[in-house]
């Protein structure tokens, strides 16, 4: 268990901003058997002092040590910790390991040696997670999980979701040693799901257990309350059941998420039109100005690749010329290809087999100007590697 993610906290940190939640949603964890938990706090001293936490990360009232909050007893100190040393708990999850959050993408570390196995919504997950390893050692990692809908401390008002993925050592891929957890606040994945501009669109978000509706306004979603709370009135214009989440999972616990989108009054409100032969008109007219705008694209990049081939064209007589001044080459016949392989060796002045941008510079001497030699250049080098080869 004694593992370090050197550089997680600054790359968790840019997952998370990614997502648009701004809070900590990615975290990862060891399983640890009791009897070597003094070893990895220890261990955990050096990880959090060397990932930047503040001083004091993953101490509590009680003292530096695996902590877990267990509702069943009085409160023992001011921070409603109290000290886990092995994996007895209240809701009565069977595994004696301890399963203990290392790092997430919160610079501040609050969750330092949280025992992650202590709440039965996320422990009932690493039993699965830990179950499936033993029962496909062949193909362990396929034992994800993804909870059912439930609400985070961070954001208690917006339904969530977790993914855990276990993590397995290089040389025994089948043994359950930790885990990383990704949190999904479900209303930045639906952000933006529909221009900003349309608004009263219904989007029902379902598992196999539980619905919860939001509006879309502004292209924000906002929860409106659970279950299916669409009018019905507007069925006939339904899109969906949009699966989410459709891969293979062999846990037991992995639940499945799945989209309704509705419309409703206000959406029909707001593209209705009492003139529809002034709008059809206008759409032609901007599919024409559009197309126009394609022609004339096309016309110029037309033109411009023309001019290109012209200039080419100038270059390889320019540079023919120069070729047919040198006296030592003059008498040579440039389609044949001993002819020009000499011409090459002749450029070549130090004989690795290619011609530089300086040694045939030195060639050409000033018989150009160096605005066309650069031109040239840029023309026959065709792979832009500095070199031409033979």
């Amino acid at each position: 268990p004694f593992v370090e993610m050197a550089g997680y906290i600054p790359l968790a940190a840019s997952l998370a901003k990614l997502s648009g939640s701004g809070i900590p949603n990615n975290s990862y964890t060891v399983v640890v058997p009791p009897e070597k938990i003094d070893e990895l706090l220890e261990h955990n001293k050096g990880v959090v002092e060397r990932a930047g936490c503040p001083e004091g990360s993953g101490s509590s009232d009680f003292g530096y040590g695996v902590w877990k909050i267990d509702k069943s007893n009085p409160k023992q100190f001011d921070d409603g910790r109290i000290n886990a040393t092995d994996g007895m708990n209240a809701w009565g999850g069977e595994d004696p390991n301890l399963s203990v959050l290392l790092l997430n993408n919160d610079q501040n570390c609050p969750i330092v040696n949280y025992d992650v196995y202590s709440e039965k919504f996320r422990g009932i997950h690493i039993d699965a997670m830990r179950e499936c390893s033993a029962d496909h050692p062949e193909d362990p990692i396929d034992c994800f999980t993804t909870t059912d809908i439930q609400f985070v401390l961070y954001n208690a008002d917006d339904p969530a979701a977790i993914l855990y993925h276990p993590i397995y050592p290089i040389n025994n891929p089948g043994e359950f040693v930790g885990f990383i957890a990704s949190l999904t606040i479900w209303s930045t994945v639906l952000q933006d799901i529909v221009p900003a501009y349309v608004d009263g669109i219904m989007v029902v978000l379902e598992s196999e257990t539980q619905a919860y509706t939001y509006e879309m306004r502004e292209g924000t979603a906002y929860v409106v309350g659970k279950g299916d709370l669409h009018d019905a009135n507007y069925d006939m214009y339904k899109a969906g059941p949009i699966t989410l989440n459709d891969y293979k999972s062999y846990s037991n616990t992995s639940s499945t998420y799945s989209l309704s989108i509705y419309p409703t009054a206000i959406v029909f409100q707001e593209f209705e039109t009492n003139t529809p032969t002034v709008v059809a008109v206008s759409l032609v007219a901007v599919i024409c100005v559009v197309a126009s705008l394609f022609f004339v694209y096309d016309l110029l990049v037309r033109r411009e690749i023309r001019a290109l081939k012209e200039q080419s064209d100038r270059y390889k007589q320019k540079f023919g010329e120069i070729v047919k001044s040198r006296p030592s080459t003059c008498n040579i016949d440039l389609k044949s290809k001993t002819a020009l392989e000499i011409l090459f060796n002749k450029l070549d002045k130090d004989g690795n087999g290619t011609v530089d941008r300086d040694e045939l510079k030195l060639y050409v001497g000033d018989t150009i100007e160096e605005k066309d030699f650069e031109a040239m250049w840029e023309n026959i080098d065709l792979d832009k590697n500095g070199s031409l080869d033979f």
